[in-house]
């Protein structure tokens, strides 16, 4: 499969993420996604992808979004303490999800700001589930 080819499958693999996720497509109001952001203050998980357990870590904060799937959840990676700080205090987040992969000197502003401008940008508001 050539370079062209694997950029098209993955732009509808994001489609259809960003679909099921229920976020709004680019240049519109982001859509609510409702109460399905979940935060766990000092645990990560650890182990390969297929058996993950939770782990007590201090200073660390898991966070998934939780569609209500019986055994499925999507972790966010590792997303800075000001960002976890903020969701805490709002009790909401603004959540993105991109089109494109994210060049080795994008820094996530640099990379939002470029898919915004080009309209591969979907997004959505997560009010936090307690």
């Amino acid at each position: 499969m050539d370079d062209g080819a694997n950029l098209e499958a993955a732009t509808t693999t994001m489609l259809g993420l960003a679909g099921g996720f229920g976020l709004a497509p680019p240049r519109t109001t982001p859509a609510y996604l409702g109460p399905v952001l979940r935060m766990r203050q000092g645990a990560t998980t650890v182990g390969p992808f297929d058996r993950e357990r939770l782990e007590y870590v201090p200073g660390r904060t898991l966070v998934v979004l939780d569609y209500g799937h019986d055994f499925c959840l999507l972790r966010v990676a590792d997303p800075p303490s000001n960002w976890i700080a903020l969701a805490n205090i709002a009790r909401h987040a603004h959540l993105y999800m991109g089109l494109d992969p994210v060049a080795d000197s994008d820094d996530t502003a640099t990379y939002v700001r470029r898919a915004a401008a080009i309209g591969r940008l979907w997004s959505g508001i997560a009010t936090l589930r307690v």
